[in-house]
């Protein structure tokens, strides 16, 4: 499937990426690993993140309904070392990108990331990025307008609190989690939550250091706009599959094509 419109796949963004890969050489086995690089006992601060091709695959198969513009304040909350901040500050036009990390470590690799990517992005980008150490219930998501959640070790508190902030961000539109499958702290007490922003319109895998995970995207309100839309599942789509926005998801189809990809994933 042809990329959709808002996607910024350039000469100047391919080349500005491919930039900024060479100067931060993505490791994925061994000691000096992206996952081994700054671990850390607490839970919530050992999860991995998209591999270069998982970035690529989640952007290509982002759905429609959830398309970001020039308008878009994109929150990375679980940022990491920045990759996706920084894949998605190059490859849309959205207005800021700003990532969200506790681990100083962490943080601090994605510091030097966002300044190769300020560095590349001027025949390629427009907007801003901002790389912010600190825990996101201070910080605050306010001014979202998309908010990615890495939410594979969130505690249920943690996802509790988030999708509260989420019900409060006016402009926020649509809220990506992603997870190898929902985390076991995804409680009744989030899932009511989830339905009162909205509802699932895509469930897609994504290559990640962790073997690989699904992105389940929350588009505010209802599906097309007024009631939802379900239909018979799908048929099961190819391993790295697109799923995209052709129907409304129930969570129960959401934690069932997760527990899915994942065990293929897995296995």
């Amino acid at each position: 499937m042809s990329p959709s419109h808002w996607i910024v796949r350039t000469p100047a963004a391919i080349a500005a990426w491919r930039g900024v890969l060479t100067a931060h050489p993505m490791h994925l086995i061994g000691n000096e690993s992206i996952v081994r690089l700054c671990a850390s006992p607490e839970m919530e601060q050992r999860y991995g993140e998209p591999t270069p091709v998982g970035l690529k695959r989640l952007l290509l198969q982002w759905p429609d309904e959830c398309a970001i513009d020039a308008d878009s304040v994109f929150y990375d909350v679980g940022a990491g070392f920045g990759r996706l901040s920084a894949f998605f500050r190059i490859h849309t036009n959205a207005s800021s990108v700003r990532g969200v990390e506790l681990n100083r470590c962490r943080h601090r690799h994605a510091l030097t990331l966002a300044e190769s990517v300020r560095q590349e992005r001027a025949s390629a980008a427009v907007g801003d990025i901002d790389m912010l150490r600190g825990d996101v219930r201070q910080i605050g998501i306010a001014d979202a307008t998309h908010a990615f959640l890495a939410a594979q070790c969130f505690g249920e508190d943690l996802l509790v609190e988030l999708f509260r902030m989420a019900l409060a961000a006016p402009r926020l539109r649509c809220v990506v989690v992603l997870s190898r499958k929902l985390p076991v702290t995804w409680s009744d007490r989030v899932s009511e939550l989830v339905a009162s922003f909205g509802q699932a319109v895509a469930v897609n895998a994504v290559p990640t250091t962790y073997f690989g995970a699904s992105a389940a995207f929350f588009q505010r309100g209802r599906c097309g706009g007024g009631s939802a839309a379900h239909g018979p599942p799908p048929p099961p789509p190819p391993r790295w599959g697109v799923q995209r926005g052709q129907r409304c998801w129930s969570m129960d189809e959401v934690r069932a094509e997760m527990d899915r990809q994942g065990q293929r994933i897995m296995t």
